[in-house]
């Protein structure tokens, strides 16, 4: 009997041990789930308002970067190459309009995978 009812308390112990854990187990998940939602939330604000501050950026950027001809290189010089920030700048502006689409479309894509769990299916040509 004796041993029966020490059997019984170690599997007490171990129950009790379960349950101590549960609400922080919940608790973490609870939190994750929040943050995870809100991660793929958030950046359909935050991506385009980022995008936006970047370009201003660089727009505001170009006068100084005209008039001081920072990190160009001019010819001629010891390896004949040129090389105008300026124009760089310009460049990297204008890839936003063809990148910027294909990069916000596909994080879209992510989160309805993500969140609703549905497989997109690519379409063969």
């Amino acid at each position: 009997m004796a041993s029966s009812e020490e059997d019984g308390s170690a599997e007490d112990k171990e129950n009790n041990r379960k349950k101590t854990k549960r609400p922080f187990v919940t608790a973490w998940l609870t939190v994750y789930n929040i943050a995870m939602t809100a991660g793929y939330n958030l950046f359909i604000v935050l991506y385009p308002v980022g995008v936006a501050g970047e370009l201003l950026t660089i727009y505001a950027a170009l006068p100084y970067v005209r008039k001081s001809g920072m990190l160009s290189v001019r010819l001629p010089n010891k390896y004949n190459v040129s090389f105008d920030y300026y124009i760089c700048l310009i460049i990297v502006m204008l890839s936003y309009i063809p990148l910027f689409p294909q990069l916000f479309f596909h994080m879209l894509r992510q989160r309805r995978k993500v969140l609703h769990g549905e497989v997109m299916v690519e379409k063969e040509d």
